[in-house]
C-alpha cells in the first residue's frame, strides 16, 4: 500500500478500439482505499473535474479509453479510476500528463481527493484474451463489472494461461448466450502480489454472480484437467463487483 498526494487511478478491465484490434492493449490501474464517509465527494471530483481533462487525452489520441469504478462488493478497495492504451511508456506518459496539469490547475481538487483516497494499490495490466469486439468494452459497458484477481505461480505463466484458454470456452458460451456483456483475461505487467486478472461486465451484479458460478461449474466439469492444472497455480484469489459508474469514450 502506499500513501500518495494524487495520483491516476485507474483500472481494469478495457479493451481498445476496433481500429486498434491487433494492437497490444494494456490497462493503467490504480486501486484507491478512500474515507467511506466522504467517498462520494471523490465521485463528484471525477465527474467535474477529472473527467474533462481524461476526455481530452481521449479526443486527441493520448489513450483509448478511461472509466471510473465504484466499490459494491469484495476488500478494502473502494474506487478504480483506469486508462487504456496500446503502448506501455505513451500510457505512463500520458498518466505524467494528466497528473501534472490536475495538480497545476486544479490543485485545491487535488489535494481534497488525497484527503478522502490517500491510500492506493498500482497495478499495469496486459490483454491475454477476452471478448472479440474490441471496442466493446470501452463503447458499450453496463452497469455492472465483476472482478477476480488471482496470486498465481509466475513461473508457470504459459501453462496456466493455456489452461485457461481451454476453461475460456465456458465463458464465450455466456457471452454467446448474452448471458454477460463481456469478459477478458490479463496478466500482470507491474504492481502487487496479484498476476492474473479475469473480469466479467453484466447487466446486473446479481447476474454477475450466476453467471461466474455457472461458468465456474462448467469450466470444471467440462474442462476438469485444466481446472485442475489452473487452480494448481492459482491458489489464492480476491473478488471484486464494481459499479461502472463512468466509462468512456
Amino acid at each position: 500500500m502506499q500513501r500518495v498526494s494524487f495520483t491516476l487511478l485507474a483500472f481494469c478491465m478495457l479493451s481498445l478500439l476496433a481500429s486498434d484490434a491487433l494492437a497490444q492493449r494494456y490497462v493503467s490501474a490504480t486501486y484507491a482505499v478512500c474515507d467511506m464517509t466522504r467517498q462520494s465527494r471523490a465521485d463528484e471530483i471525477v465527474e467535474k473535474v477529472v473527467s474533462p481533462l481524461l476526455d481530452a487525452q481521449v479526443a486527441d489520441g493520448t489513450i483509448s479509453g478511461w472509466g471510473w469504478l465504484a466499490h459494491n462488493g469484495g476488500g478494502h478497495w473502494r474506487r478504480v479510476l483506469y486508462t487504456v492504451g496500446t503502448d506501455l511508456g505513451d500510457l505512463e506518459s500520458a498518466r505524467s500528463a494528466f497528473v501534472d496539469k490536475l495538480q497545476a490547475d486544479h490543485s485545491s481538487a487535488a489535494r481534497e481527493f488525497t484527503s478522502i483516497c490517500g491510500a492506493h494499490d498500482d497495478y499495469v495490466w496486459s490483454f491475454v484474451s477476452g471478448a472479440t469486439a474490441d471496442d466493446e468494452v470501452i463503447t458499450n459497458r453496463p452497469d455492472a463489472g465483476l472482478s477476480v484477481y488471482l496470486e498465481c505461480d509466475v513461473s508457470q505463466g504459459d501453462r496456466l494461461d493455456a489452461a485457461f484458454d481451454e476453461m475460456a470456452a465456458a465463458a464465450r458460451a455466456m457471452k454467446e448466450e448474452g448471458r454477460i456483456n463481456s469478459w477478458s483475461y490479463w496478466s500482470h505487467v507491474f504492481g502487487g502480489s496479484y498476476s492474473r486478472l479475469f473480469l466479467i461486465d453484466g447487466a446486473s451484479h446479481a447476474d454477475n454472480l450466476e453467471a461466474i458460478h455457472d461458468m465456474a461449474g462448467a469450466m470444471a466439469t467440462e474442462h476438469a484437467d485444466a481446472w485442475a492444472e489452473f487452480n494448481s497455480y492459482c491458489k489464492v484469489h480476491q473478488d471484486y463487483m464494481w459499479d461502472i459508474k463512468m466509462a468512456r469514450p
